[in-house]
């Protein structure tokens, strides 16, 4: 394994215990901890990896930064929507980890993820983020991040037709980023207003976007349980 651990500093200081953060939704793993009053997000990540991976990265981080998995307070992972599959493996290693029922779990919206790193990156306010999500339909959220740690969602997660997407009407002085692939996969299928955008590409949710997240919008957060399903959209799970 070649994985590397890097350090990220965010804004905000972790006052709230001991997070991990993990992403095992591809081949990819992304494993994050931020420590208590701590403003550092240690991530360790590697490619190509199976299950059992997983568990390696984890010791690794847990080791460079001293703490015991016991001592982590809260886990969080991505609940979707995005492949089934890979959101499934995210919610089963998330109740391994909390077979004793010792951690507070949470997960967060794959595309409200996706949207705050968009955010992030462009500056803009409000984020029109469109996935392909196969069968010529899309995955489609609005997020709104406020400069006051405040965040709205005014288009909350769905699957849809490209054609059934409505630009929302929003005050000039706010700027909207148009990000995600289905942009341009599905760019004449949208209406006419919303054809011929300039988009950006969308990345991986990394582990360490989960924890920046969840201590600048926290309210984004949703308690997880053992019966916790898969946001797939497409099909309910029974």
């Amino acid at each position: 394994m070649t994985e590397i651990i890097n350090q990220k500093k965010q804004k905000i200081t972790n006052v709230g215990g001991n997070i991990l953060a993990i992403d095992v939704s591809t081949r990819d793993y992304h494993v994050a901890v931020c420590p208590n009053n701590s403003s550092i997000i240690y991530e360790i990540s590697d490619r190509e990896c199976e299950l059992e991976d997983f568990f390696t990265l984890t010791e690794k981080i847990l080791n460079k930064t001293g703490i015991k998995l016991e001592n982590i307070k809260n886990i969080i992972c991505s609940r979707g929507p995005s492949s089934f599959t890979g959101v499934r493996k995210n919610l089963t290693v998330l109740n391994a980890l909390n077979f004793d029922g010792s951690f507070n779990l949470f997960t967060i919206s794959h595309l409200a993820a996706q949207s705050y790193e968009v955010s992030v990156k462009s500056k803009a306010e409000i984020v029109l983020l469109a996935n392909d999500a196969k069968r010529e339909q899309i995955f489609f959220a609005i997020y709104q991040f406020k400069k006051n740690n405040d965040v709205c969602c005014l288009v909350k997660d769905s699957i849809m037709s490209p054609e059934d997407v409505i630009k929302p009407t929003v005050p000039n002085d706010q700027s909207l980023c148009f990000a995600g692939d289905a942009w341009n996969k599905y760019q004449q299928r949208f209406p006419e207003s919303l054809r011929n955008i300039s988009s950006v590409a969308v990345e991986p949710v990394l582990a360490s976007t989960l924890i920046s997240l969840s201590q600048s919008y926290s309210s984004l957060m949703e308690p997880a349980t053992k019966n916790t399903q898969p946001n797939y959209l497409r099909h309910p799970v029974n």
